[in-house]
């Protein structure tokens, strides 16, 4: 509640996180997965919602669509819960490889993508899209961190061989950006961009990539996840294998 100064344990009990999402937009709820359980709880008046039971497998990745209705989470299978109205997780894999998935953030109501855990150093992963709310799935395209920048429009993703790739074409055809660098998009800002390259400093785009600046304050260092404040893209959390760091400026500067 103060930008990560003080923190709050938020689920009691031996919970392993494997996965987290906020909830819908202008909401205090927070969904992780532990195992094969997702929890749910109200960070504000800090009580536990709802626990569900999702396969039998680890779950690797669980979000929301974009217009709320539905939870989604991941693991050797691709389930669905129609959130609010049922508490019922549905299995929706018809056209999936029978691989261990990570799930992508959903791009918009009609598109929703998932990476399997298939990986060739040539190519990236598999990458799959549905066009019928789950119900099937076909392979969409090779790579990885496939992302969709704020605008809606512009993709973006990782090719096999480490260079960031841009689309304006839903994937046609494909623009390097760079080599050797872990692009991060900010779903909130259009166009803005971090990119993480080892113990160097941060650097950061607002124009889709064309441009870059080194950000100022801390340098990160490896096995960055990133996590942007819900509808405000200037909060940026950055965990990284020295800690947390935060940025309050879209990444401009990091303490």
């Amino acid at each position: 509640f103060d930008g990560g100064q003080t923190w709050y344990r938020t689920l009691a009990g031996p919970i392993n996180i494997e996965a987290l999402t906020f909830g819908p937009p202008d909401s205090a709820l927070v969904f992780v997965g532990d195992g094969s359980t997702v929890y749910s709880r109200n960070i504000i008046e800090g009580t536990r919602l709802n626990e569900w039971a999702v396969g039998d497998e680890t779950i690797s990745a669980i979000a929301f669509r974009p217009d709320g209705s539905r939870l989604l989470a991941a693991s050797l299978g691709m389930y669905s819960l129609d959130y609010g109205r049922s508490t019922a997780w549905v299995e929706q894999t018809a056209g999936l490889p029978a691989m261990r998935l990570e799930l992508l953030q959903p791009a918009s109501q009609a598109d929703e993508f998932l990476e399997t855990g298939r990986y060739d150093w040539s190519t990236g992963s598999q990458i799959y899209r549905s066009k019928d709310q789950f119900r099937s799935w076909t392979f969409f395209l090779w790579g990885s961190d496939l992302s969709f920048d704020a605008d809606g429009v512009t993709l973006y993703r990782t090719s096999g061989s480490g260079e960031a790739q841009v689309s304006g074409d839903g994937g046609a055809t494909w623009t390097v950006l760079g080599s050797g660098d872990r692009m991060v998009i900010n779903p909130n800002i259009p166009g803005s961009m971090l990119a993480f390259h080892g113990d160097l400093p941060v650097r950061y785009s607002v124009d889709q990539g064309i441009t870059w600046q080194d950000a100022s304050g801390r340098d990160l260092g490896y096995e960055q996840i990133a996590f942007f404040t819900p509808g405000d893209g200037s909060w940026i959390y950055v965990k990284d294998d020295e800690g947390l760091i935060t940025s309050r400026d879209a990444g401009r500067s990091w303490t």
